[in-house]
């Protein structure tokens, strides 16, 4: 399996390649509809774009809301076994 090549998405382009204004992002987070931002910053967060783009394969299926929860638990789950791995990985 080839490791996808992520890149780091800020709000204002999550917003517009999912059609949602900033509340409406912050509301989908806080319903468990979207994953969490993590943060790249003291003050700034972002998206991991496969996620946001797992996200618009699921509502473009039609997921329900139950189906978009579990996608998003998916998500924050892979993160934790992704950056435990790549943290050994990281030379200073």
């Amino acid at each position: 399996m080839m490791p996808h090549t992520t890149s780091l998405l800020r709000r204002p382009e999550v917003e517009r390649r999912i059609g949602r204004s900033r509340a409406s992002v912050y509301a989908d987070i806080a319903a468990g509809l979207l994953p969490r931002p993590v943060k790249i910053g003291q003050r700034a967060v972002a998206w991991p774009s496969h996620e946001i783009d797992a996200v618009i394969n699921a509502l473009t299926a039609g997921a329900t809301p139950e189906e978009m929860h579990a996608l998003v638990n998916q998500l924050h789950a892979a993160r934790t076994v992704t950056e435990s791995r790549n943290v050994d990985d990281i030379c200073f």
